[in-house]
């Protein structure tokens, strides 16, 4: 072989030991990646299992327990415990919006009201306790209260689509419509007087029915 393609060789040699190793690079780093957000996720889980057992301010040390992670794990994945709130607070706003999808503006007042209610209350008590679990941490978190306004404006337009003769009311009885629809009217509803589900429904639809002015 002459000298001119001894060194031909070498390059394509070269060449090709610089593709396999760019690409066991490549495959190195997407499996860190891959490792990386399943651990995020495991820490995620861990969380939201912890809250849905009761335990509405699980510390980081719990939340690693259960993710049969390390200690140092869930702050290397969540700087602070906010961060964690936040993936959370993400998940479960679409989880909630799942179960309210908008009620169509047909049918009597009284069936619109009634199938509002019962898919707000079914939402409302699926979040319930990881809604009690970022309440004392929302006064101390913008994301929370961004959320928590988020959360609200979407549930006025979808009432309000539904309830299109509340437009005709005073501002007093819209305000009064929505707080009585709202998560917080649930729970005092559920909470604060101790009623049971279909009965909280029942006050529900009674009160709108009676502020609009339709029995």
């Amino acid at each position: 072989m002459s000298g001119a393609s001894s060194k031909r060789s070498e390059r394509r040699t070269d060449r090709k030991a610089s593709t396999v190793a760019m690409a066991q690079a490549n495959q190195s780093s997407d499996g860190r990646k891959a490792r990386s957000e399943r651990t995020r996720a495991a820490i995620v889980e861990a969380m939201m299992e912890l809250i849905a057992q009761g335990n509405l301010q699980p510390t980081s040390e719990e939340v690693a327990r259960q993710a049969k992670v390390g200690h140092r794990t869930v702050f290397r994945h969540f700087q602070d415990m906010d961060l964690l709130y936040r993936e959370i607070a993400t998940r479960l706003e679409a989880r909630v919006f799942s179960g309210i999808a908008p009620v169509a503006p047909k049918g009597s007042l009284k069936d619109r009201v009634g199938q509002l209610v019962l898919a707000r209350s079914k939402a409302f008590e699926k979040a319930k306790l990881f809604r009690r679990a970022t309440i004392a941490r929302r006064w101390s978190s913008s994301f929370l209260q961004q959320t928590t306004r988020r959360f609200a404006r979407i549930l006025h337009e979808r009432l309000h689509f539904t309830l299109p003769e509340l437009s005709g009311k005073p501002e007093s009885i819209q305000s009064a419509v929505e707080l009585m629809l709202s998560y917080d009217g649930w729970e005092e509803l559920r909470i604060g007087q101790g009623l049971s589900i279909v009965k909280a429904r029942g006050s529900q639809i009674d009160a709108v029915l009676a502020m609009i002015g339709d029995k």
